[in-house]
Protein backbone atom coordinates (compact mmCIF):
# COMPACT_ATOMS: atom_id res chain seq x y z
CA UNK A 1 0.00 0.00 0.00
CA UNK A 2 1.08 3.26 -0.11
CA UNK A 3 2.27 3.63 3.37
CA UNK A 4 4.66 0.92 2.96
CA UNK A 5 5.93 2.25 -0.56
CA UNK A 6 6.46 5.72 1.56
CA UNK A 7 8.36 3.81 3.98
CA UNK A 8 10.51 2.12 2.64
CA UNK A 9 11.56 4.94 0.29
CA UNK A 10 12.15 7.03 3.28
CA UNK A 11 13.97 4.27 5.18
CA UNK A 12 15.95 3.61 2.06
CA UNK A 13 17.33 7.25 2.27
CA UNK A 14 19.71 7.68 4.76
CA UNK A 15 21.84 9.95 3.84
CA UNK A 16 24.66 8.01 3.20
CA UNK A 17 26.20 6.94 -0.53
CA UNK A 18 27.90 3.25 -1.01
CA UNK A 19 25.46 1.81 1.79
CA UNK A 20 23.38 -0.14 -0.54
CA UNK A 21 20.47 1.18 1.27
CA UNK A 22 18.47 1.46 -1.88
CA UNK A 23 19.36 -1.41 -3.70
CA UNK A 24 16.44 -3.42 -3.00
CA UNK A 25 13.71 -0.56 -3.94
CA UNK A 26 11.49 -1.27 -6.89
CA UNK A 27 9.69 0.36 -9.43
CA UNK A 28 6.60 -0.58 -8.57
CA UNK A 29 6.84 1.25 -4.71
CA UNK A 30 7.55 4.25 -6.65
CA UNK A 31 4.25 3.99 -8.78
CA UNK A 32 2.41 3.16 -5.69
CA UNK A 33 2.83 6.98 -4.04
CA UNK A 34 2.48 8.18 -7.59
CA UNK A 35 5.77 8.97 -8.78
CA UNK A 36 5.87 9.28 -13.13
CA UNK A 37 8.83 6.96 -13.50
CA UNK A 38 8.08 7.10 -17.68
CA UNK A 39 11.58 8.68 -17.60
CA UNK A 40 13.14 5.62 -16.61
CA UNK A 41 11.63 3.56 -19.50
CA UNK A 42 14.20 1.86 -21.83
CA UNK A 43 13.34 4.00 -24.80
CA UNK A 44 10.80 6.30 -25.83
CA UNK A 45 9.26 2.73 -28.12
CA UNK A 46 9.73 0.49 -24.78
CA UNK A 47 8.09 1.69 -21.51
CA UNK A 48 9.88 -1.10 -19.72
CA UNK A 49 11.93 0.09 -16.70
CA UNK A 50 15.19 0.45 -17.66
CA UNK A 51 17.46 -1.69 -14.99
CA UNK A 52 20.64 0.71 -15.31
CA UNK A 53 18.63 3.76 -14.70
CA UNK A 54 16.43 2.10 -11.72
CA UNK A 55 19.80 0.90 -10.26
CA UNK A 56 21.45 4.53 -10.55
CA UNK A 57 18.37 6.02 -9.44
CA UNK A 58 18.16 3.51 -5.91
CA UNK A 59 21.91 4.97 -5.41
CA UNK A 60 20.88 8.08 -5.85
CA UNK A 61 17.51 7.51 -3.60
CA UNK A 62 19.84 6.13 -0.56
CA UNK A 63 21.74 8.61 -0.23
CA UNK A 64 19.57 11.02 0.03
CA UNK A 65 18.03 12.55 3.27
CA UNK A 66 14.39 11.94 3.71
CA UNK A 67 13.40 16.01 2.90
CA UNK A 68 14.92 14.85 -1.06
CA UNK A 69 12.52 12.13 -1.35
CA UNK A 70 9.47 13.44 0.82
CA UNK A 71 7.31 14.35 -2.66
CA UNK A 72 6.29 12.72 -5.80
CA UNK A 73 8.01 15.76 -7.28
CA UNK A 74 11.40 15.40 -6.04
CA UNK A 75 11.74 11.86 -6.92
CA UNK A 76 10.74 13.02 -10.48
CA UNK A 77 12.94 15.04 -10.62
CA UNK A 78 15.95 12.85 -9.33
CA UNK A 79 15.18 10.22 -11.84
CA UNK A 80 14.97 12.74 -15.07
CA UNK A 81 18.29 13.26 -13.71
CA UNK A 82 19.20 9.90 -13.57
CA UNK A 83 18.03 8.98 -16.66
CA UNK A 84 19.72 11.94 -18.66
CA UNK A 85 23.23 10.61 -17.11
CA UNK A 86 21.97 7.05 -18.15
CA UNK A 87 21.38 8.18 -21.57
CA UNK A 88 24.22 10.42 -21.88
CA UNK A 89 26.94 7.74 -21.18
CA UNK A 90 25.13 4.77 -23.28
CA UNK A 91 25.54 6.92 -26.36
CA UNK A 92 22.37 4.84 -27.94
CA UNK A 93 20.44 6.47 -31.09
CA UNK A 94 17.62 4.84 -29.58
CA UNK A 95 17.23 6.24 -25.71
CA UNK A 96 18.76 9.87 -26.94
CA UNK A 97 18.84 12.57 -24.29
CA UNK A 98 15.73 14.49 -23.50
CA UNK A 99 14.61 17.57 -24.77
CA UNK A 100 15.09 18.60 -21.10
CA UNK A 101 18.70 17.81 -20.85
CA UNK A 102 19.85 21.52 -20.52
CA UNK A 103 17.40 21.27 -17.05
CA UNK A 104 18.09 17.77 -15.82
CA UNK A 105 21.72 18.09 -16.66
CA UNK A 106 21.90 21.38 -14.93
CA UNK A 107 24.74 22.58 -12.28
CA UNK A 108 21.74 23.45 -9.78
CA UNK A 109 19.98 19.72 -10.60
CA UNK A 110 23.40 17.67 -10.54
CA UNK A 111 24.21 19.23 -7.05
CA UNK A 112 20.51 17.87 -5.61
CA UNK A 113 21.73 14.46 -6.82
CA UNK A 114 24.62 14.46 -4.25
CA UNK A 115 27.46 15.87 -6.45
CA UNK A 116 28.65 18.56 -4.14
CA UNK A 117 32.22 18.41 -6.01
CA UNK A 118 30.46 20.31 -8.72
CA UNK A 119 30.60 23.82 -7.98
CA UNK A 120 30.44 25.58 -11.54
CA UNK A 121 30.14 25.41 -14.85
CA UNK A 122 33.85 24.30 -15.70
CA UNK A 123 33.49 21.36 -13.67
CA UNK A 124 29.84 20.33 -14.63
CA UNK A 125 31.20 20.56 -18.31
CA UNK A 126 34.05 18.01 -17.50
CA UNK A 127 32.08 15.95 -15.72
CA UNK A 128 29.62 15.38 -18.19
CA UNK A 129 31.97 14.61 -20.67
CA UNK A 130 33.61 11.96 -18.41
CA UNK A 131 30.18 10.81 -17.76
CA UNK A 132 29.68 10.21 -21.60
CA UNK A 133 32.90 9.04 -22.57
CA UNK A 134 34.57 6.77 -20.07
CA UNK A 135 35.25 3.49 -20.62
CA UNK A 136 35.01 4.16 -24.59
CA UNK A 137 37.84 3.24 -27.06
CA UNK A 138 39.73 5.65 -27.99
CA UNK A 139 41.96 6.45 -31.12
CA UNK A 140 45.62 5.13 -30.39
CA UNK A 141 46.80 8.21 -32.44
CA UNK A 142 44.99 10.74 -30.72
CA UNK A 143 43.88 9.55 -27.65
CA UNK A 144 39.94 10.99 -28.65
CA UNK A 145 37.43 8.74 -27.46
CA UNK A 146 35.28 7.42 -29.85
CA UNK A 147 31.67 6.92 -30.25
CA UNK A 148 31.55 3.33 -32.31
CA UNK A 149 28.34 1.14 -31.96
CA UNK A 150 30.33 -1.16 -29.66
CA UNK A 151 29.81 -2.30 -26.43
CA UNK A 152 32.56 -0.64 -24.87
CA UNK A 153 30.57 2.65 -25.71
CA UNK A 154 27.08 1.52 -24.41
CA UNK A 155 28.70 0.29 -21.45
CA UNK A 156 27.33 2.57 -18.40
CA UNK A 157 29.02 0.04 -15.37
CA UNK A 158 31.45 2.92 -14.01
CA UNK A 159 28.32 5.44 -13.56
CA UNK A 160 25.67 3.15 -12.64
CA UNK A 161 25.85 4.51 -8.55
CA UNK A 162 26.04 7.99 -6.96
CA UNK A 163 29.27 6.86 -5.37
CA UNK A 164 30.87 6.20 -8.82
CA UNK A 165 29.13 9.48 -9.82
CA UNK A 166 30.61 11.50 -7.00
CA UNK A 167 34.18 9.87 -7.43
CA UNK A 168 34.28 11.36 -11.18
CA UNK A 169 33.00 14.64 -9.53
CA UNK A 170 35.55 15.10 -7.09
CA UNK A 171 38.18 13.67 -9.13
CA UNK A 172 37.63 15.99 -12.12
CA UNK A 173 37.61 18.81 -9.54
CA UNK A 174 40.93 18.07 -8.42
CA UNK A 175 42.34 17.98 -12.21
CA UNK A 176 40.74 21.30 -12.85
CA UNK A 177 41.80 23.16 -9.29
CA UNK A 178 45.28 21.99 -10.09
CA UNK A 179 45.73 24.35 -13.18
CA UNK A 180 47.30 27.33 -13.71
CA UNK A 181 49.51 26.85 -10.43
CA UNK A 182 46.72 26.38 -8.17
CA UNK A 183 45.25 23.35 -5.97
CA UNK A 184 46.95 21.98 -2.93
CA UNK A 185 47.32 18.39 -3.81
CA UNK A 186 48.26 17.23 -7.11
CA UNK A 187 45.84 14.67 -8.52
CA UNK A 188 46.69 10.94 -8.21
CA UNK A 189 46.84 7.79 -10.73
CA UNK A 190 43.52 7.03 -9.16
CA UNK A 191 41.83 10.93 -10.06
CA UNK A 192 43.06 10.03 -13.40
CA UNK A 193 41.76 6.63 -13.81
CA UNK A 194 38.31 7.45 -12.38
CA UNK A 195 37.44 9.87 -14.93
CA UNK A 196 38.78 7.08 -17.72
CA UNK A 197 42.14 8.76 -18.48
CA UNK A 198 44.60 6.03 -20.67
CA UNK A 199 47.49 6.73 -18.43
CA UNK A 200 51.29 6.38 -19.37
CA UNK A 201 52.34 2.94 -18.69
CA UNK A 202 56.17 3.46 -19.29
CA UNK A 203 57.89 5.16 -16.36
CA UNK A 204 54.84 5.54 -14.69
CA UNK A 205 56.06 7.41 -11.82
CA UNK A 206 58.13 9.76 -13.78
CA UNK A 207 54.85 10.01 -16.39
CA UNK A 208 52.57 11.01 -13.76
CA UNK A 209 55.08 13.90 -12.38
CA UNK A 210 55.36 15.25 -15.65
CA UNK A 211 51.84 15.18 -16.78
CA UNK A 212 50.95 16.57 -13.27
CA UNK A 213 53.32 19.31 -13.88
CA UNK A 214 52.10 20.11 -17.48
CA UNK A 215 48.56 20.56 -15.67
CA UNK A 216 50.08 22.35 -13.43
CA UNK A 217 51.24 25.07 -15.51
CA UNK A 218 48.24 25.21 -18.21
CA UNK A 219 47.01 28.81 -18.36
CA UNK A 220 43.65 27.65 -18.25
CA UNK A 221 41.07 24.36 -18.34
CA UNK A 222 40.73 24.53 -21.90
CA UNK A 223 43.02 21.73 -22.75
CA UNK A 224 41.63 19.44 -20.02
CA UNK A 225 38.45 20.20 -19.65
CA UNK A 226 37.61 16.89 -22.22
CA UNK A 227 38.93 13.23 -22.26
CA UNK A 228 40.11 13.95 -25.24
CA UNK A 229 42.62 17.05 -24.32
CA UNK A 230 43.55 15.06 -20.84
CA UNK A 231 44.33 11.66 -23.18
CA UNK A 232 45.89 13.77 -26.04
CA UNK A 233 48.57 14.90 -23.02
CA UNK A 234 48.50 11.42 -21.45
CA UNK A 235 49.50 9.80 -24.93
CA UNK A 236 52.43 12.50 -26.01
CA UNK A 237 53.88 11.79 -22.23
CA UNK A 238 53.46 8.09 -22.66
CA UNK A 239 55.69 8.85 -26.11
CA UNK A 240 58.64 11.29 -24.36
CA UNK A 241 58.65 8.48 -21.64
CA UNK A 242 59.19 5.90 -24.52
CA UNK A 243 62.20 8.07 -26.13
CA UNK A 244 64.96 6.15 -24.73
CA UNK A 245 64.29 3.09 -26.42
CA UNK A 246 63.87 4.42 -29.51
CA UNK A 247 67.60 5.13 -29.86
CA UNK A 248 70.15 8.37 -30.53
CA UNK A 249 70.47 9.29 -34.46
CA UNK A 250 72.78 6.86 -35.82
CA UNK A 251 72.40 4.39 -33.37
CA UNK A 252 71.40 0.66 -33.41
CA UNK A 253 67.98 1.11 -32.64
CA UNK A 254 67.47 4.63 -34.53
CA UNK A 255 63.99 5.62 -34.88
CA UNK A 256 62.13 8.45 -34.42
CA UNK A 257 59.77 9.53 -32.05
CA UNK A 258 55.76 10.16 -33.36
CA UNK A 259 55.32 13.79 -31.88
CA UNK A 260 54.46 16.59 -33.81
CA UNK A 261 54.88 20.31 -32.90
CA UNK A 262 51.24 20.83 -31.66
CA UNK A 263 52.12 18.00 -29.54
CA UNK A 264 54.77 19.19 -27.60
CA UNK A 265 52.84 22.76 -27.50
CA UNK A 266 49.71 21.15 -26.46
CA UNK A 267 51.33 19.69 -22.93
CA UNK A 268 52.88 23.23 -22.70
CA UNK A 269 56.37 23.35 -24.21
CA UNK A 270 57.21 26.80 -25.79
CA UNK A 271 59.68 27.88 -28.35
CA UNK A 272 59.11 24.98 -30.71
CA UNK A 273 58.66 25.24 -34.95
CA UNK A 274 58.22 22.70 -37.54
CA UNK A 275 62.30 24.14 -38.64
CA UNK A 276 63.76 22.55 -35.09
CA UNK A 277 61.54 20.01 -33.85
CA UNK A 278 63.64 17.48 -35.29
CA UNK A 279 66.43 18.96 -32.81
CA UNK A 280 64.57 18.64 -29.84
CA UNK A 281 63.22 14.92 -31.19
CA UNK A 282 66.58 14.04 -31.81
CA UNK A 283 67.85 14.98 -28.59
CA UNK A 284 65.08 13.34 -26.09
CA UNK A 285 65.97 9.83 -28.29
CA UNK A 286 69.57 10.54 -27.00
CA UNK A 287 68.23 10.01 -23.71
CA UNK A 288 69.26 7.01 -21.91
CA UNK A 289 66.66 7.31 -19.34
CA UNK A 290 64.21 10.09 -20.23
CA UNK A 291 61.98 9.01 -16.90
CA UNK A 292 64.97 10.65 -14.74
CA UNK A 293 65.29 13.59 -16.60
CA UNK A 294 61.30 14.44 -18.06
CA UNK A 295 59.86 14.65 -14.18
CA UNK A 296 59.01 18.35 -15.03
CA UNK A 297 57.47 20.34 -17.61
CA UNK A 298 60.27 22.72 -16.54
CA UNK A 299 62.80 20.12 -17.18
CA UNK A 300 61.73 19.18 -20.57
CA UNK A 301 61.36 22.97 -21.27
CA UNK A 302 65.12 23.58 -20.33
CA UNK A 303 65.91 20.52 -22.99
CA UNK A 304 63.82 21.76 -25.45
CA UNK A 305 65.40 25.42 -25.40
CA UNK A 306 68.94 24.03 -25.56
CA UNK A 307 68.34 21.95 -28.68
CA UNK A 308 66.61 24.97 -30.31
CA UNK A 309 69.40 27.48 -29.22
CA UNK A 310 72.22 24.94 -30.50
CA UNK A 311 70.50 24.55 -33.71
CA UNK A 312 69.98 28.49 -34.16
CA UNK A 313 73.84 28.76 -33.68
CA UNK A 314 74.95 25.57 -35.82
CA UNK A 315 72.89 26.46 -38.37
CA UNK A 316 73.94 30.57 -38.52
CA UNK A 317 77.32 29.33 -38.40
CA UNK A 318 77.05 26.89 -41.43
CA UNK A 319 75.09 29.96 -43.06
CA UNK A 320 77.40 32.73 -42.64
CA UNK A 321 80.99 30.58 -42.50
CA UNK A 322 82.21 32.51 -39.43
CA UNK A 323 81.29 33.27 -35.68
CA UNK A 324 81.51 31.58 -32.36
CA UNK A 325 82.92 27.92 -32.78
CA UNK A 326 80.41 24.74 -32.27
CA UNK A 327 80.91 23.35 -28.97
CA UNK A 328 80.59 19.53 -27.69
CA UNK A 329 78.04 20.73 -25.35
CA UNK A 330 75.93 22.24 -27.95
CA UNK A 331 76.07 18.76 -30.08
CA UNK A 332 75.21 17.22 -26.89
CA UNK A 333 72.55 19.34 -26.33
CA UNK A 334 70.88 18.19 -30.23
CA UNK A 335 71.47 14.59 -29.33
CA UNK A 336 74.69 14.29 -30.95
CA UNK A 337 78.27 12.82 -29.33
CA UNK A 338 81.72 13.64 -30.85
CA UNK A 339 83.44 10.00 -30.87
CA UNK A 340 86.80 10.84 -28.66
CA UNK A 341 90.35 9.49 -29.52
CA UNK A 342 92.78 7.02 -27.46
CA UNK A 343 93.66 9.70 -25.04
CA UNK A 344 90.18 10.86 -24.49
CA UNK A 345 89.71 14.47 -26.09
CA UNK A 346 87.10 14.58 -28.72
CA UNK A 347 89.16 18.02 -29.87
CA UNK A 348 90.15 16.59 -33.06
CA UNK A 349 86.60 15.69 -34.25
CA UNK A 350 85.40 18.92 -33.05
CA UNK A 351 87.60 20.85 -34.96
CA UNK A 352 87.06 18.95 -38.30
CA UNK A 353 83.76 19.26 -37.57
CA UNK A 354 83.88 23.56 -37.26
CA UNK A 355 85.94 23.50 -40.34
CA UNK A 356 83.69 21.95 -42.24
CA UNK A 357 80.32 24.48 -40.76
CA UNK A 358 82.74 27.84 -41.62
CA UNK A 359 83.54 26.38 -44.69
CA UNK A 360 81.90 28.37 -48.24
CA UNK A 361 80.70 25.02 -49.45
CA UNK A 362 78.23 24.20 -46.44
CA UNK A 363 75.64 26.40 -46.15
CA UNK A 364 72.34 26.59 -43.30
CA UNK A 365 70.71 24.26 -45.71
CA UNK A 366 73.27 21.37 -45.30
CA UNK A 367 73.35 21.65 -41.71
CA UNK A 368 69.72 22.15 -40.83
CA UNK A 369 68.76 18.42 -39.45
CA UNK A 370 70.61 16.33 -37.19
CA UNK A 371 70.97 13.64 -39.51
CA UNK A 372 73.21 16.12 -41.71
CA UNK A 373 75.43 17.09 -38.70
CA UNK A 374 75.67 13.36 -37.65
CA UNK A 375 77.15 13.07 -41.05
CA UNK A 376 79.74 15.70 -40.70
CA UNK A 377 80.62 13.82 -37.13
CA UNK A 378 80.76 10.53 -38.90
CA UNK A 379 83.19 12.03 -41.85
CA UNK A 380 85.61 13.64 -39.27
CA UNK A 381 85.99 10.09 -37.59
CA UNK A 382 86.79 8.82 -40.69
CA UNK A 383 89.49 10.88 -41.65
CA UNK A 384 91.14 11.91 -37.73
CA UNK A 385 91.19 8.02 -37.17
CA UNK A 386 92.37 7.50 -40.53
CA UNK A 387 95.75 10.08 -39.76
CA UNK A 388 99.09 8.31 -39.74
CA UNK A 389 99.41 6.43 -36.42
CA UNK A 390 96.23 8.01 -34.92
CA UNK A 391 94.50 5.63 -31.85
CA UNK A 392 91.82 4.80 -32.50
CA UNK A 393 92.54 3.79 -36.21
CA UNK A 394 89.65 4.17 -38.51
CA UNK A 395 88.92 0.50 -39.96
CA UNK A 396 88.41 2.24 -43.31
CA UNK A 397 90.02 5.15 -45.20
CA UNK A 398 87.73 8.27 -46.15
CA UNK A 399 85.66 7.87 -49.18
CA UNK A 400 84.52 10.72 -51.35
CA UNK A 401 81.68 11.70 -49.74
CA UNK A 402 83.39 11.88 -46.60
CA UNK A 403 85.30 14.95 -48.25
CA UNK A 404 81.99 16.00 -49.19
CA UNK A 405 80.64 15.80 -46.02
CA UNK A 406 83.64 18.17 -44.26
CA UNK A 407 83.49 20.94 -46.60
CA UNK A 408 85.22 20.41 -49.88
CA UNK A 409 82.62 21.65 -52.48
CA UNK A 410 80.72 18.20 -54.31
CA UNK A 411 81.35 19.64 -58.19
CA UNK A 412 84.62 19.58 -57.45
CA UNK A 413 85.06 16.24 -55.96
CA UNK A 414 82.89 14.74 -58.33
CA UNK A 415 85.39 15.71 -60.68
CA UNK A 416 88.70 14.88 -59.41
CA UNK A 417 89.64 11.59 -61.67
CA UNK A 418 89.49 8.28 -59.24
CA UNK A 419 92.92 7.46 -59.41
CA UNK A 420 93.91 11.43 -58.27
CA UNK A 421 91.30 10.79 -55.43
CA UNK A 422 93.39 7.75 -54.26
CA UNK A 423 96.27 10.26 -54.07
CA UNK A 424 94.17 12.67 -52.27
CA UNK A 425 93.39 10.38 -49.69
CA UNK A 426 96.61 8.58 -49.40
CA UNK A 427 98.04 12.39 -48.61
CA UNK A 428 95.83 12.29 -45.63
CA UNK A 429 96.56 8.79 -44.25
CA UNK A 430 100.23 9.30 -44.61
CA UNK A 431 99.72 12.98 -43.13
CA UNK A 432 99.72 12.72 -38.66
CA UNK A 433 96.37 14.93 -37.88
CA UNK A 434 98.41 18.08 -36.45
CA UNK A 435 100.48 18.29 -39.55
CA UNK A 436 96.91 18.33 -41.50
CA UNK A 437 95.80 21.27 -40.09
CA UNK A 438 98.50 23.36 -40.56
CA UNK A 439 100.12 24.87 -44.14
CA UNK A 440 103.28 24.30 -45.31
CA UNK A 441 105.03 27.17 -43.07
CA UNK A 442 102.86 25.85 -40.26
CA UNK A 443 100.28 28.61 -40.24
CA UNK A 444 96.76 26.68 -38.93
CA UNK A 445 94.71 25.97 -42.07
CA UNK A 446 90.94 24.81 -42.18
CA UNK A 447 90.64 21.09 -43.71
CA UNK A 448 88.66 22.19 -46.89
CA UNK A 449 91.45 24.33 -47.65
CA UNK A 450 94.08 22.54 -46.99
CA UNK A 451 93.06 19.61 -49.04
Amino acid sequence: NVVQAYNLILTAADGTAGDGSGNALQASYYSTIGVNLASLARSSADSTTDADKLALFNSVVGAQNTVGVSTPERLESLAATVSDLIRLARESADDPLSAQKDSTLSLARLQTLGLGAITNEATRSAFLNAVQFKGNSVDPATGAPRSQDNAATHDVSGVNSVEKLAAIATSYATLLAWVNNGGTSAPTQGDYQTIGIQLPTTNPTSALLLLNSALHAQPDASRINTIAGLNRMALVVEQLMKAGSIGPLGGAAEGSISLTVEDLQWLGVTGVSSDNLGFVLSKLQSLTDPGSVLVSLAALQTLATAAINAREHLVKLAQDNAGALATAAELEAIGLTLPVNGAGSNAEYLKLFNDALKSPAIDGSRANTPALLQAIIVAAQRVVDSTLDHAPAAPSRPLPADLIALGLPPGEVASVPAANMTLLIDAITARSFSNLGVDHTGTALALPAKL
